[in-house]
Parts: C-alpha cells; structure tokens; sequence
C-alpha cells in the first residue's frame, strides 16, 4: 500500500483488505490489513484461485454489474480525449497519436516517466505480459528512464523500445543520452513538454511571474528544445505542436536502426493549478 495508491488512505474506513508479499515487514504498513498472505504472488494467486474455484461468487454480481456500467460510462469519455484538436495539445491528443504508429505489442517495450506523464499512460497505454512496460512502479523516484530504456534495448535487440517522459524526468538524466548514442541503441524518446512538473506556465505567465519575482519552482522554461541533445550526439531530433507533425515524427524515429531519436512534443502547460 505505497504512493500508487495513496498508502490505503483513500479506502473507506470498512474496507477489508487482503494483502500479498513476500516480504513479511511489509504487512500493514499503512492500514491495517484484514488477511495477511506472505509468499510469492505468482503462487499465491494460483493457491486462491484454486480455492475459489469450488464457490462461485454469486454474491457479487451487483458490484460486478456496477463496475462495468462505470467502464460503459468512462470508455466514451476518454476516447474523445484521443481526437480533441484544440492546440496546444493536450496529454490525451499526444498520448493517441503515439499509440496510434506504435508497434505490435510484442515487438514493444514502453517506458514512461514523469508525473503526469506517467499516471495518464497508464490508463492510455494497456499490456498483456509483464516486462512491456517500465516505469518508477513502486520506487516513486524521477531519473531511471532512460537507463530502463537502455537496459531494455539491450536486453532486447529484437524489439524497440519507445520511452515517453516528461520534461523534468528527462532532464533528470538527458546525458544517458550519450551512453545510447555510444552503443548505437535506436531508442526512440518522446518529451511531453509541458514546461513544468505537473504543470508549467505559457510564455506570458512566464513573464509575467518572473517580473514578479513569483516563478514558481515546479515550472520550466518554455518552449526548451530537447531535441537539440539527440543532435548533439549524432541522434534524429524533432520538434513537434501538432498531431500531424507527432505522428509523422514516430513514424520516422521507428524506421531509424542505428541512430537514437529525441521528440520533442509541446502540450498544454496546464496553467498555475495548485498540485
């Protein structure tokens, strides 16, 4: 029960919990745990599964029922986030297009970092095995995106590896950079620029702020090119603010084999919202 899911401080205060870990200290760190479970989850799982496959679970149908009218409703919802043409744009519009030119599944492994570059992928990007998609998981840290990037690349020859990160994680460690362009690894990385952590100000808020005296230290300077570090190290960069021009640049980074690609991709700052 870590920061993935506000340490079980959201549950209702009823709620019973059944917690697996194969670590025995990590039963009920941060709510007290109902059916406490110590071993490995693959085997667990099987051992439950087992168990329950004699009692049908009846007595659940309404919740389950609820759920899924809950999807029904959602579902409609977030597509039309995928096809919004206002500009700049918005994490869902840059999210759509990528997963529009991305590979088959088996042949990808995504990375994804940042805040809400993150968070928003997850519920944009599905996968069906584990090891397809890296990110800070349980770690709740920025900078390791682009070693997972290189470690999956390498472990990986066969498939491309396409990190999505946000502009502060990726400044977090840009020179590994170097290290991809060193071993020639094609890796192919898309900034979501939003000038700033969670979000960032436009040019006139900017300004405006700094005369103030007020830039607040979450946000980053606009319009910063990224893309100009692929080219430092012989890399393809690009600079996008339109779908059209995101999706042609995907396009063109998956057909590179020996060279890294660095995106570029403005969005929405998000305006001075609190955190």
């Amino acid at each position: 029960l870590n920061w993935i899911l506000h340490f079980g401080h959201r549950f209702d205060a009823s709620a019973k919990i059944i917690q697996i870990d194969v670590h025995p200290e990590e039963i009920g760190n941060n709510r007290s745990v109902t059916v406490p479970l110590i071993g490995h989850i693959p085997l667990v799982v099987a051992q439950v599964t087992a168990a329950l496959a004699s009692r049908p679970l009846t007595s659940h149908t309404a919740f389950v029922e609820e759920l899924r009218t809950k999807v029904a409703t959602n579902v409609p919802r977030l597509t039309s986030k995928f096809t919004e043409d206002s500009l700049p744009m918005s994490y869902h519009r840059a999210f759509g297009e990528i997963r529009s030119k991305l590979p088959a599944k088996e042949k990808l492994v995504l990375v994804s970092e940042g805040a809400n570059t993150m968070d928003i992928a997850r519920s944009v990007f599905d996968f069906d095995h584990p090891r397809q998609r890296l990110d800070a998981g349980t770690f709740a840290t920025m900078g390791v995106g682009l070693g997972f990037a290189i470690a999956a690349q390498l472990h990986y020859p066969d498939k491309r590896v396409v990190a999505i990160v946000g502009d502060s994680a990726f400044g977090f460690s840009v020179m590994e950079l170097e290290t991809a362009a060193r071993a020639r690894l094609p890796l192919v990385v898309v900034v979501i620029n939003n000038n700033g952590i969670y979000h960032g100000l436009d040019d006139a808020e900017y300004e405006d702020a700094a005369k103030q005296g007020r830039l607040p230290s979450t946000a980053l300077l606009p319009d910063v090119r990224y893309d100009l570090f692929a080219e430092a190290v012989g890399g393809l960069g690009k600079l996008v603010r339109t779908p059209e021009e995101l999706s042609q640049s995907v396009e063109d980074a998956l057909n590179e084999t020996l060279r890294l690609t660095v995106i570029n991709c403005l969005i929405k700052p998000g305006g001075r919202q609190k955190l």
